[in-house]
């Protein structure tokens, strides 16, 4: 996808509010904590969280670990598009 490679996808089906029931978002968060991880792509801001983006943003950042927000890119209806048969693919 766009030079990147997608090694795992992390998801939960779970409020993104609360951090309850999150398996997938601390499996994510031990592997970026043990610099395994250099690049996050998320479809959207809220699907990390819905409060304290920021926040998780600069942690990410202390080990290394860039965001990509794809809604925040130009045309990002395709990657989307592309993100969701790749998980379709590795699930």
């Amino acid at each position: 996808m766009n030079g990147n490679t997608i090694s795992a996808i992390y998801s939960d089906i779970a409020s993104g509010i609360s951090f309850e029931k999150r398996k997938g978002f601390f499996e994510m968060l031990d592997e970026i904590m043990n610099n395994k991880i250099e690049k996050v792509i998320l479809t959207y801001k809220d699907r990390l969280s819905r409060v304290g983006f920021e926040l998780f943003k600069y942690l990410f950042q202390k080990f290394r670990t860039e965001i990509v927000v794809i809604s925040e890119i130009g045309d990002y209806q395709n990657l989307i598009l592309e993100v969701s048969c790749l998980e379709g693919k590795l699930s």
